[in-house]
């Protein structure tokens, strides 16, 4: 039996969505609360994702969808200075909605089961990236209300 493992997360940030779209796609705000170490960004299907940490590398993706302020999708490859192919990635969703006066800001990313040795493998390492990503938020949505 094949089972899907993905990881879930959401939070209202106070900003509004053009706002949170700009920090999750700008190169220069990407830097500041998750890819400390450089980012590229290209919001075109097909564009590249670029992410760097001195300690653990550039990590590679490709665009999948693009639909400014609502959503924003990327294959995200697994290991550091590989292409983000089949089987060597996750992909990553990104989806924003108007709450109140603020915005309600989604990830989704699934496909630990095609990267993993094993399940258990797999949960542990959405697991890992699921504290990565709450980690992340935190410093996006304080950035978000630094305007």
């Amino acid at each position: 039996m094949h089972e899907d493992i993905s990881i879930e997360h959401d939070l209202v940030i106070d900003a509004q969505p053009e706002r949170v779209w700009s920090l999750l796609t700008d190169p220069d705000s990407i830097r500041r609360w998750y890819a400390f170490d450089g980012a590229v960004c290209e919001t075109v299907n097909g564009g590249r994702i670029e992410h760097t940490w001195r300690e653990h590398g550039r990590f590679l993706g490709k665009v999948l969808q693009v639909q400014p302020y609502g959503l924003f999708q990327y294959r995200y490859a697994a290991q550091p200075e590989t292409e983000p192919q089949l089987g060597a990635s996750t992909v990553v969703t990104f989806r924003l909605e108007p709450e109140g006066t603020g915005t309600r800001l989604f990830v989704i990313e699934h496909g630990f089961e095609q990267i993993a040795g094993s399940m258990v493998e797999a949960r542990e390492l959405a697991a890992v990236n699921l504290t990565a990503w709450r980690a992340g938020f935190t410093a996006l949505s304080d950035l978000a209300r630094r305007r």
